[in-house]
């Protein structure tokens, strides 16, 4: 995407399209400014069509609008004695191709009404007419004469006006029609305006809300950051989204959402995002990465979703003399992704990173004018089951010798249709992670609890952090809600190599999973000379603790900023020899300076680590 590109932009459409099993959205009409309604014949307004009769108007004009640049504006003025219509007409929506189970529901028709002026109220009055056939038999679904508007709306301030039609319009032939009118006497002005006009499903998670700063503290961009959508959904339950920023790599946000009027589209999820430094001389990659978790209005509880939808638009980017810019898109826990295939876009193949298991996108090399959707250039996923979405937006910048300034810049990303599932989403936690080195073997010790409707662990490891495979399972035990402890030991008589990466895969009844973090042990101990943090600064929010002891025993970790101050505390089983504790949390820490301080009884070791983006 480049940056914040004006176009003259009115109406949103979202239908939905049988393209690769996923929804397509219509891009929002694109009005000409020079268009106006000093004529009584129909003129073209994209794929929009308008006529009007008599002295009725029926023009686009910025005089008056509330995202877009420009808004319609349909009415009266100064006439006498006369019966006027002015009218304008969708193209032909195909709501037909649901690809979600469950079709027994309504379309919904959205849209901004703002009245610059109410005369007469008995002589004007607007409807809004639906048809469902290839030749439009309309009928009228919203229908006010001007004394019900004047009763509802006050003139000077735009309002919602949402319209739920039954699940007979879900057609291929479906229109959409505004109609504004005058009938009898009078010489008066009767003007309304018409914005963001909308056509969506109501299991498509809708991120058109002004997203709320949830933390305690003033609302920032940063790691940590918490902001709330509401009423993204409302069938078959009211939910609401969490949007979380996990971690911030070598990247910056601007805007967590931007739905200004010359980019967005309101029911997408729009960050800006800027490589940091913007200026590069030398290959740099970099990310935010989001998780988004969708709850219940009613409970607050989790909702899990089956067959969600993804789709990332205008994956793109530029190349100049001696460098190549492109956007990149990860995603994981989902059972499909570039199901269309774009043409544009390159695999990145599947990536172990932060504990998780991503599959990642590359972006084409050169630019597309604003938020495009062309085939070529977006991918759509499927999620199996899912109550949260994660998800990193970023960049990578290849140097052969040249730099370049890359500013923030539109990421495009949407949800489509899902359902709701009658399984429990991973009701699981885990309390810590540890292991340590003795004798050739590695002791993997954990804790959990809240373990209900789950199966089993996979131990994994991987010599290079990157490639994991699964050297053991543990089975769940038995238990309610109380706290369980478990040991795996893996014997590294006859393995290569010096440093062992290891976490565990959680699996659910329903064989959902997700992973623990990631801890390293090492068996080269001439190498470790007291505590030592890994990584060092922490860029993804996770980080493991690895030292030497003396003894077993319980160890204090505490974690202080450069004053002294505590800022996290811990307490971890360690074991004689060689141990990796995860410190938890650490994606609560603003970027900075800090100190991990470590007391087993008889030795304490203190090191400084730094928190980046």
């Amino acid at each position: 995407m480049k940056h914040v590109v004006p176009a003259t932009l009115l109406f949103c459409l979202m239908a939905l399209a049988n393209t690769a099993q996923s929804q397509n959205t219509y891009p929002r009409e694109k009005f000409p400014t020079t268009f106006s309604g000093n004529s009584t014949t129909s003129e073209d307004l994209g794929s929009w069509t308008a006529s009007k009769t008599g002295n009725s108007i029926v023009q686009v004009s910025t005089s008056q609008y509330y995202s877009s640049p420009s808004s319609l504006s349909m009415g009266i003025t100064d006439d006498a004695d006369m019966t006027h219509t002015s009218t304008v007409t969708s193209p032909v929506i195909d709501l037909s191709a649901i690809s979600c189970s469950n079709t027994n529901r309504d379309v919904i028709v959205k849209f901004k009404i703002y009245f610059s002026e109410i005369n007469n109220s008995s002589e004007f009055g607007l409807t809004v007419n639906a048809s469902k056939n290839a030749s439009p038999s309309w009928s009228s679904v919203y229908n006010k004469t001007g004394t019900q508007l004047r009763s509802l709306y006050a003139a000077g301030t735009w309002y919602d006006v949402t319209i739920n039609l039954g699940n007979q319009y879900r057609t291929a032939n479906f229109r959409l029609q505004f109609v504004s009118n005058k009938t009898g006497t009078g010489n008066e002005n009767n003007v309304i305006w018409i914005d963001d006009v909308i056509v969506l499903d109501p299991m498509i998670p809708d991120f058109s809300a002004t997203p709320t700063y949830t933390d305690n503290g003033t609302a920032g961009i940063s790691a940590g950051d918490v902001y709330k959508y509401a009423n993204v959904a409302s069938y078959p339950e009211a939910i609401y989204a969490e949007v979380k920023i996990e971690s911030m790599v070598n990247a910056t946000l601007d805007n967590i959402d931007n739905n200004s009027a010359d980019v967005g589209v309101a029911q997408r999820f729009q960050p800006r995002i800027a490589p940091s430094p913007q200026t590069m001389s030398t290959t740099q990659e970099g990310y935010i990465q989001f998780v988004i978790t969708f709850k219940s209005v009613a409970t607050n509880s989790v909702v899990n979703m089956t067959n969600l939808r993804y789709r990332h638009f205008d994956i793109d980017g530029n190349t100049g003399t001696g460098f190549t810019f492109r956007e990149t898109s990860w995603i994981t826990g989902s059972n499909s992704i570039l199901v269309n295939n774009p043409s544009d876009l390159d695999d990145g193949g599947t990536i172990s990173s932060g504990g998780y298991s991503w599959r990642k996108a590359l972006g084409e090399t050169s630019e597309h004018d604003g938020i495009t959707t062309d085939n070529d250039v977006y991918y759509t996923a499927t999620f199996n089951s899912a109550y949260e979405i994660r998800i990193r937006l970023g960049y990578l910048f290849t140097s052969t010798g040249g730099s370049t300034t890359i500013g923030a810049r539109e990421y495009a990303s949407e949800f489509g249709c899902f359902t709701i599932s009658n399984s429990v989403p991973l009701p699981i936690t885990l309390i810590n992670f540890s292991g340590s080195l003795h004798n050739k073997t590695v002791s993997l010790n954990w804790e959990t609890e809240n373990q209900v409707n789950f199966d089993h662990f996979e131990i994994e490891r991987s010599s290079d952090g990157k490639n994991y495979t699964t050297i053991g399972t543990r089975a769940a035990q038995t238990a309610g809600n109380g706290s369980l402890y478990y040991l795996f030991n893996d014997d590294l008589t006859t393995a290569s190599g010096t440093a062992f990466y290891y976490r565990l895969k959680m699996v659910d009844a329903d064989g959902s999973f997700k992973y623990s973090s990631v801890i390293l042990i090492r068996r080269d101990q001439a190498a470790i000379t007291g505590i030592m943090m890994n990584p060092n600064p922490v860029v993804s929010g996770m980080a493991t603790a690895r030292f030497s002891s003396s003894v077993a025993g319980i160890a204090e970790f505490r974690v202080t900023d450069m004053s002294g101050k505590m800022i996290l505390q811990q307490q971890n089983k360690i074991y004689e020899g060689t141990n990796s504790v995860t410190i938890n949390n650490i994606d609560r820490l603003q970027p900075g300076l800090y100190l991990l301080q470590m007391t087993n009884g008889e030795e304490r070791s203190v090191i400084k680590f730094s928190v980046g983006r």
